[in-house]
């Protein structure tokens, strides 16, 4: 009967001790964030005025050799992260929501530079179809669906602040981008 009671209790040290090492090993890793060199930001970063990128707003004439986004990026070259940053970034222009991270005004040309890329590009786009569809509705003028097409991407991003709620009134819309100039 000791014995029992001996193993039981060397069990129960060893499955805490266990336990604790657990809990220190994933709360250490969790809390230091390795800095990377993406392109794409997440919903987790720092707010606009908080000295984030500057939006890409419709006014701004880049060079020749430069795509509608002002990045010398071909369409080939677009990748999954990018094509996610640029739909996520485009949407804030007509949705409400807690936090927005980043703003590219948009236009036509970058729509199209866009839905042109999806077909475009050397990368297999995993959601290549969920692009397609919000670009070809937004090339349309259908930007109805843009507070699901937001919370889509903003999801596959992994985003946990700044879901949209609902759509901008065109008033709302042009003091939003009025404030970014």
């Amino acid at each position: 009967m000791f014995k029992k009671i001996i193993w039981t209790f060397i069990i129960v040290i060893v499955a805490l001790i266990g336990w604790f090492t657990y809990i220190v090993y994933t709360d250490l890793t969790t809390s230091e964030q390795p800095i990377t060199e993406e392109p794409a930001e997440t919903e987790t970063e720092s707010p606009q005025d908080e000295g984030e990128e500057e939006p890409i707003l419709l006014n701004e004439q880049g060079d020749e050799d430069k795509n509608p986004f002002n990045t010398t990026m071909k369409q080939e070259e677009v990748t999954e992260e990018v094509m996610r940053d640029f739909i996520h970034k485009m949407s804030h222009q007509k949705i409400e929501a807690e936090a927005k991270w980043g703003l590219i005004e948009i236009t036509d040309e970058r729509i199209d530079w866009l839905l042109k890329s999806v077909d475009k590009t050397k990368e297999p786009l995993q959601h290549k179809e969920v692009y397609k569809k919000i670009l070809t509705r937004w090339a349309d003028g259908n930007f109805s669906h843009a507070v699901d097409d937001h919370n889509t991407i903003w999801k596959m991003q992994g985003g946990t602040i700044g879901e949209a709620t609902r759509l901008l009134t065109k008033e709302e819309e042009a003091d939003y981008l009025e404030s970014k100039r």
